[in-house]
Order: structure tokens, then sequence, then C-alpha cells
């Protein structure tokens, strides 16, 4: 899975991108979902949600793994 930001996009802190639901009684392992993205220092996370009539929403957490200094 590709997650593709706007050019200039910029952001601190986590994001989490909903990627797809399965059907009811649908099951994926998420270590499985293979995720490239083009933020730096960003660790990805793949996870599931239980969303209503028993289906599983997959989604992504990219979380920043570095040092933020702001200079004013």
């Amino acid at each position: 899975m590709d997650i593709v930001l706007n050019e200039g996009f910029t952001h601190t802190g986590s994001i989490t991108v909903p990627l797809f639901q399965l059907p009811p009684g649908g099951m994926i392992d998420p270590a499985a979902v293979p995720v490239r993205h083009s933020l730096e220092n960003y660790k990805a996370t793949v996870f599931t949600t239980e969303v209503g009539d028993s289906r599983l929403q997959v989604s992504v957490k990219l979380k920043f793994q570095g040092t933020l200094i702001l200079l004013q």
C-alpha cells in the first residue's frame, strides 16, 4: 500500500490513515500489509479495528520517531 501525500505536506506528531475494510468474518494479519510512505522519521504501524456488521477496518498509523526542534 503506497501512501502518497500532497507536495509540500508538513506534519508533526502522528497520522492515522484508513486503508480498507474487510467483509464480515474477514481476517488479516496486520503485519502482512506492506506500507510505503515518503515521510522521513515516521514509523508505519498497521492495525485493525472492528466497525459495524462484524467488519474490520484496516488502518495505518504513521508516528513521528525523531526529535523536533522549532527555532523562532
